[in-house]
């Protein structure tokens, strides 16, 4: 027997709030959350009192519980969240939201997502200054924070390994904003784009532009998902669930775009979803020191010779040669380097210590690499267990710093106030010979404007922050 969501459930009603600019919304989270439930019962034609479930995706702040204690719910049957992500969210909490209904735990479930980014903090960019632990520590202090830039390295890679074209992106744009204009309700309704207007916008963080970004409103909506039999008594016609896809792409960047089969599942065809993820992704040690003031203070102010040269406007100052942002440290007899400004998170190692030999590692000028001992599998980033072999017997590899470049993105857009006036700057990401091709994150160094080639050698350089607090020191990489 087949198990299978298709025909189960289906959508009896839609609602929506008024859009409004990001930061701009007059009313609370939760107040636009109750609105737009109201509107998709209003449409499905219910009392309100018929729903016994919530689901919702993207850290919603909205607690199923009050929303019940709000609508007067008799009961409060189910209630799910889709932890992080973002708009593919969407999918994730609709497929919670039908697998509930499908199997009786419930029998009117809303998804909904609610956001009033002027209550809280912008979603597409960063807080001030802070620590970053986990995750965030390998991207914040890079200058990666925002959505776009998350996804921005799998675009690229996905760009070239298909050699798609830049129109293809500009195509895309402008199908969405002409689907637009027949949607009153759209925000960009009346508002057509142009091939020429697409093509002169800035960019927000290579490959892409200002037009191939979300419009980051505040607003809400809200679907009504209830059994397939019970369908047709609703006022909408309605719109039945034939199949959900909640997303894997966290576990596949993890391995690097492989993945464990399912029970039953050929090899064949895990390296076919594997090689479909990757189509939608992303020698010596050198040293040098930071400038006078680190991360834990302002930039000084200073002349500098040649080797000392720093970034000072957006267009990044630059010398014929390509210096930007350098400082030698002659100690070790090291190199140049380019680096961001201060007031970046400043990383440090998890609660539980689980990455501290990587950071510790950092100090000593060397790179550590998580290796299963059992199985002999390279892993990036940390974790306490094996993800090939579930083995928990991991250990620290040191590697040689020798990489090439698997994917790169270009962020020109600032989405962290202590990157005001210092874009734009390289990110790439490393894939690692000597440890099982695992990938790393990191800066590139030297002429921000600079053509970056997808397979090119690059070497590790160390970046030390004797100044933070707490000091650390970060991975960066120059062309070898």
């Amino acid at each position: 027997m087949t198990r299978t969501l298709r025909g189960k459930v289906a959508v009896a009603g839609v609602g929506e709030t008024t859009y409004f600019k990001h930061g701009q919304s007059p009313h609370s989270e939760f107040k636009l959350a109750l609105q737009a439930i109201l509107a998709a019962c209003e449409d499905a034609g219910i009392d309100p009192r018929r729903i016994d479930g919530f689901a919702s995706y993207s850290n919603d702040r909205n607690d199923p519980s009050r929303l019940a204690a709000a609508l007067g719910l008799p009961a409060l049957r189910f209630s799910n969240l889709n932890w992080g992500g973002g708009g593919g969210g969407g999918s994730a909490a609709v497929g919670n939201a039908a697998a509930a209904v499908a199997c009786g735990i419930a029998n009117c479930v809303v998804v909904f997502r609610a956001l009033a980014q002027g209550q809280f903090q912008r979603f597409g960019a960063a807080p001030p200054g802070g620590t970053a632990s986990g995750e965030a520590a390998l991207n914040a202090p890079y200058g990666v924070m925002s959505p776009a830039q998350r996804y921005a390295m799998r675009a690229m890679r996905f760009l070239h390994e298909n050699k798609i074209a830049d129109s293809a992106q500009r195509a895309i744009a402008l199908a969405s904003y002409r689907h637009a204009q027949s949607n009153p309700r759209a925000v960009m309704h009346g508002r057509p784009l142009t091939a020429e207007a697409y093509d002169a916008s800035r960019w927000i963080v290579e490959p892409w532009r200002l037009f191939d970004c979300c419009q980051e409103n505040d607003g809400a909506a809200a679907l009504i998902i209830v059994p397939a039999e019970q369908a047709k008594d609703f006022r909408q016609t309605p719109a039945y669930l034939l199949a959900d896809e909640p997303g894997r792409a966290w576990l596949l960047y993890r391995r690097r775009g492989e993945r464990l089969s399912h029970q039953g599942e050929s090899a064949g065809a895990v390296g076919q979803a594997a090689a479909q993820h990757l189509g939608r992704q992303p020698r010596g040690m050198l040293y040098a020191r930071p400038r006078t003031a680190g991360r834990s203070g302002p930039p000084v102010a200073r002349p500098v010779d040649r080797a000392s040269a720093r970034r000072r406007s957006l267009d990044g100052d630059l010398r014929p040669d390509g210096d930007a942002g350098l400082e030698h440290d002659p100690r070790h007899g090291g190199d140049v380097m380019s680096y961001l400004p201060s007031g970046l998170p400043i990383p440090v190692p998890e609660s539980d210590a689980l990455d501290k030999p990587y950071w510790d590692a950092t100090r000593r000028g060397e790179v550590l690499v998580q290796r299963c001992k059992k199985c002999s599998t390279f892993q990036w980033g940390p974790e306490w267990i094996c993800h090939k072999c579930l083995s928990f017997e991991v250990d620290w590899h040191k590697v040689s710093g020798r990489g090439r470049i698997y994917s790169w993105e270009r962020p020109w857009h600032p989405v962290h106030p202590a990157l005001k006036g210092h874009g734009p700057y390289i990110v790439v990401l490393v894939e690692l010979p000597d440890a099982g091709n695992v990938r790393m994150l990191g800066n590139l160094l030297g002429d921000p404007k600079q053509e970056v080639r997808i397979g090119a050698e690059v070497q590790a350089v160390f970046e030390p922050h004797d100044g933070a607090k707490p000091p650390f020191t970060l991975v960066q990489w120059k062309l070898a």
